[in-house]
């Protein structure tokens, strides 16, 4: 038989074999159509509801970190001169980790004399502003008995005067006359003041002479030759302020003098004057000085307001330079030349390096054992999905590192606190979890690594699922159409559960029950339906 032949017999047995199961399917759906199926059935797509197991779980990507870390924080505020570590080296408890610069102690030496000179000219400062505000009292007594005095007058030039008009003037004599003495003895004092300002400019120049040749000899720095050199021009500004402060003290005795004269004169005024009224002009002369003097006491007010707060602003002075006294005390006493490691491990981090100057409080090291046993996971669960995570929860791991295994671990630790996390371009608030990898996930993990973890939150064994699409969400309640009586479609409402993929929990569906999936909307209770399986015996 030839080849040709051949191939037409068959093409001919296909064709017929075509035909055969076509002529079937037609005469079936012919006579289910007839017999059976209301004319007013809607086409639908169907689906049986099965059980299967629902996990349910929270993923977030982790970092592998240590434990157990110790910050190691310098032993003293220097200049590191050299490193005996680097990172990643196993350090040993008692091993040497760093030097310091003696040339550290030296500046500290040479910066505490230079704050002891620095309180000694705050002290200074301070006691001449005090003196100060002494002679800016004095000058407002002064001022406010010349107001007294002057009011004293203008009352008396417009009344007869009175045995105690006569009292307060012969008062006002004596209270001059006590003024003027404390102004001298203040003067008195103030000479003292200079006295031994010059003394001590004396001294600072002579130094200055003196460092000045050991700087032109190299023995000294140019700025101890500096710090001399201010030293010398403080004192030089105090003298010029205390010379300025006795001005003013001959100035307050000289208005001193003044208002006794003015006190004398009001005293004999009133005990020859007549018993006629004062002319009008004196009243007038009387009411110009009282109002001077009321300026002049005002004035004097202010200044002893301002001098107040000059000597707060030198007390302070004097407290800043006596704590940087004490500061550079105890660095100079907590100086070492060595730092040691207290405990040993790996040197995880090393912040700083040959030449930087330590902090007291600024970490320049992290130690830790590296271990597989001191490692966990830390990762950050979004504050709406925190509330299914507890401690003691199930872990799955992955990732690149590990290639196609999984481990598992536990959640060992929730944050107490929420913190506000930047997640791509915008922020989320997370709280962070500690998840302990089982021993066997240990081996293959390193700190440093990214992972991925499951947290499983909820594991439904024997759960009713249907497809998502057969749900219908309206006014706040779910419900599907559950195929009854193979052409009637029964609308049941439902609980939803569990997602599992594109199927989701449903309770109020047995086993078994076919419901519509996408069902149309023109489909109702009262609707007949055929589903596009018609031909499965099954569903005649």
């Amino acid at each position: 038989m030839s080849t040709k032949r051949k191939l037409l017999i068959t093409l001919l047995v296909i064709i017929i074999a075509g035909g055969f199961v076509a002529g079937s399917v037609l005469f079936n759906m012919s006579r289910t159509s007839v017999s059976d199926i209301p004319s007013d059935a809607i086409y639908v797509q169907s689906e049986a509801a099965h059980v299967e197991e629902i996990i349910t779980k929270i993923t977030a990507r982790g970092k592998v970190e240590l434990i157990e870390k110790t910050a190691v924080y310098p032993v003293t505020a220097a200049r590191i001169k050299a490193l005996h570590v680097k990172a990643g080296d196993l350090v040993e408890p008692g091993q040497i980790l760093a030097e310091y610069d003696d040339e550290s102690l030296k500046t500290y030496r040479n910066q505490l004399e230079d704050a002891n000179l620095a309180l000694d000219n705050a002290n200074l400062a301070l006691n001449n502003t005090k003196l100060a505000l002494d002679t800016a009292k004095l000058s407002r007594d002064t001022a406010g008995l010349a107001l007294e005095t002057a009011n004293l007058t203008l009352a008396a030039a417009a009344l007869p005067p009175g045995r105690s008009e006569l009292s307060q003037a012969e008062s006002q004599i004596a209270q001059a006359e006590k003024t003027i003495v404390d102004v001298e003895a203040q003067i008195k004092q103030q000479d003292i003041a200079i006295a031994q300002i010059n003394d001590t400019i004396a001294s600072a120049q002579k130094k200055h002479e003196d460092l000045q040749t050991l700087f032109d000899s190299g023995i000294i720095s140019k700025s101890e030759l500096d710090a001399s050199a201010d030293a010398l021009k403080n004192h030089l500004n105090q003298q010029e302020t205390a010379e300025s402060q006795r001005g003013t003290l001959l100035s307050a005795l000289a208005a001193a003098e003044k208002n006794l004269a003015t006190a004398r004169e009001q005293y004999d005024f009133l005990r020859n004057r007549q018993e006629e009224p004062s002319s009008q002009n004196l009243i007038s002369q009387r009411q110009v000085q009282a109002d001077q003097a009321r300026v002049q006491a005002e004035q004097a007010e202010v200044q002893v307001l301002q001098t107040e707060v000059q000597v707060q602003q030198a007390e302070v002075q004097v407290q800043q330079a006596q704590l940087r006294i004490r500061q550079l005390t105890k660095q100079i006493e907590d100086f070492k030349a060595q730092q040691f490691a207290e405990a040993g491990g790996t040197v995880l981090s090393l912040n700083v390096q040959a030449g930087d100057i330590t902090a007291i409080g600024r970490q320049i090291m992290e130690l830790g054992d590296t271990d597989n046993s001191n490692i966990k996971i830390t990762a950050n669960i979004p504050e709406y999905d925190i509330a299914s995570v507890t401690i003691g929860q199930e872990v799955e791991i992955t990732g690149n590192a590990l290639g196609k295994s999984a481990c598992l671990g536990t959640v060992s630790k929730l944050s107490p606190i929420a913190e506000l996390k930047q997640v791509g371009n915008s922020t989320e608030t997370v709280v962070m979890i500690e998840i302990l990898p089982a021993e066997d996930a240990s081996v293959l993990l390193r700190p440093g690594y990214t992972v991925e973890t499951a947290i499983i939150t909820d594991i439904a064994p024997q759960a009713v699922v249907v497809p998502i699409m057969a749900v219908v969400t309206e006014e706040g309640s779910n419900y599907v159409f559950v195929i009854k009586d193979k052409y009637n479609a029964e609308k049941r409402t439902i609980e939803t559960g569990r997602y599992s993929g594109i199927y989701v929990e449903a309770l109020g569906v047995a086993e078994g029950e076919r419901v519509i999936v996408s069902p149309p909307e023109n489909l109702t209770e009262e609707s007949h339906v055929r589903t596009l399986q018609a031909a499965d015996p099954s569903l005649e």
